[in-house]
This record gives structure tokens, sequence and C-alpha cells, in this order.
């Protein structure tokens, strides 16, 4: 295990926060959470990835197919309470491809996106504008799809679209706390936090703070919203266990590096190959 790379102080204050976010959350680390990893699922993903020109040679292969991993491991955490097949190898494929956007750009395109993301997030944001923090974090209309993606066909829309607006704040702020060591570590800018920590004059681990209070808001709003409904509200809890502990879970957010454990057992697993 790597050492963190921020300093004592902040290292301290994040766990705390996390901590903080995961109690709220009714998620305990310490509770193991069996999963069997469908080896099938991540095949057909590999083979539909191919059909459509996503990996089209050794080359794109090499560097494609780990992102599909990261999206089986997402879906099968995440949606485990979602069993049609073609539902959860769309997702896999979606998940990847935004995984593989968010580190790189097309070399073609990185000047101008380079130049793009300056203009729109790294001027001085005036404090009374704190609602463009949210506003530039949902362009990409992930938290959206994410949020879409919790509930079965099953379930009438009527039963959680008035819940969505909470959906996307909760997957969007818990993504920013969960993914602020990774980013933090390289120098990344263009997210919430840094927009945040700009817009409130304060430093980026009491953005950190606040998103943590929002997202937990956010999760109770959701929670009032769907408990009508028990199939909705027992798909939101499958789904936000599993989002919780995925980022954990995942190497791509570093938090091993923090002493924390995802408590999600993967069955059966392998490699795409």
């Amino acid at each position: 295990m790597a050492p963190p790379t921020l300093p004592v102080d902040t290292i301290q204050s994040l766990r705390q926060s996390i901590h903080l976010l995961l109690d709220q959350c009714s998620v305990d680390l310490q509770t193991q959470r069996t999963i069997p990893f469908d080896n099938d699922l991540l095949s057909l993903a590999c083979k539909e990835a191919a059909r459509h020109g996503l990996i089209v040679d050794h080359g794109t292969a090499a560097s494609f197919r780990p992102y599909i991993k990261h999206g089986a491991d997402t879906v099968i955490a995440c949606f485990s309470h979602i069993h049609d097949t073609r539902s959860r190898i769309y997702m896999i494929l979606y998940l990847a491809s935004f995984f593989c956007l968010d580190d790189k750009f097309t070399p073609g395109y990185q000047p101008d996106a380079e130049s793009m993301a300056q203009e729109l997030f790294s001027s001085m944001i005036p404090a009374s504008a704190k609602r463009y923090t949210r506003f530039a974090r949902n362009l990409s209309g992930f938290n959206e799809v994410m949020g879409l993606f919790i509930f079965p066909s099953c379930i009438p829309v009527t039963a959680y679209i008035a819940a969505l607006p909470d959906l996307i704040v909760f997957i969007g702020s818990a993504n920013d706390v969960l993914s602020f060591y990774k980013e933090e570590s390289a120098g990344e800018e263009m997210n919430q936090v840094s927009l945040l920590a700009s817009c409130s004059k304060c430093p980026k681990i009491e953005a950190v703070k606040q998103l943590v209070d929002i997202t937990i808001g956010a999760h109770r709003n959701i929670l009032d919203i769907l408990c009508p409904d028990k199939a909705a509200l027992d798909a939101y809890l499958s789904f936000s266990d599993g989002y919780l502990r995925a980022h954990v879970e995942i190497s791509r957010y570093r938090l091993e590096e923090l002493g924390f454990r995802s408590g999600l057992v993967y069955s059966n697993a392998v490699a795409c190959m």
C-alpha cells in the first residue's frame, strides 16, 4: 500500500469526513457484503465492446479492457438488484466509456478541451454563485443517467421521479468526496471541490466537509421521497450501499492508501482478458 501523498492534517480530516458520510448513509465497512462476480457478464461486455468498435485491435484492447473491468465491478456492486442482462451490459459499457474519457482526452482535442476547461472553471467565482458549482458538476449528464439506472423497469417512473434531483446531488457529491484524494494527489483542479472552495473562499478540505453535509441531506431526502414505494426504496438502498462501497473498493480512487476497506467480497472474480 502506497503512503498517502497529502499533508497529515488534510488526510486526518478527509478520513473523518469519509467516515461521517459512510456512517450517516448506513454503510458499515466492517460488515462484509459478498457479491458473486458474473464472469459471463464480463465476457459478454467485452464481446459487445468489440462488436461496437470500442475494441478494434490489440492496442485498444489493452487500453480499454481494464475500464470494462472497472465498469463491471461498479455494476455488480451498485446494481445487483438489476437482473436484465442487456441492461447490465449497457451499464458496463457506459461506465467503461465514462471512466476512460475521465482519464484521457482525445489527443487532437486536448488543447481545446483544456482551454475550454480553464475558461469555464478556473476564473474567480463570486461567493453568490454557489449554484454554478453544481451546474458545472452536472454538465456531463452522468448523474442523471446513474440515477435512472437504479430502478428496474417494473417500478413505475412516478414512484421515483420526484427523487431524481436529490439522486443527482447524492451521486455527484458522494463521488466528489470519495474521489477527492485521488484528484488532489494528482493535482487536478477541474472538480466541484475546487470550484466550491474558490466560491466559498475556503480551504478545499472545508469544501469537502460541505459536500459531505450536502450528500447526507440528499440521502435523507431520497429516503423520505421513496418511502411510500418499498420496491423503489429497496432498489435505492441496494444502490447506495454498493455505490459508496464501490468507491472504496475500486483501485482508481486509491482509498486503500487511507486505510479503507470496502467490505465487498467478489466470489469467482477474474480479470478481463
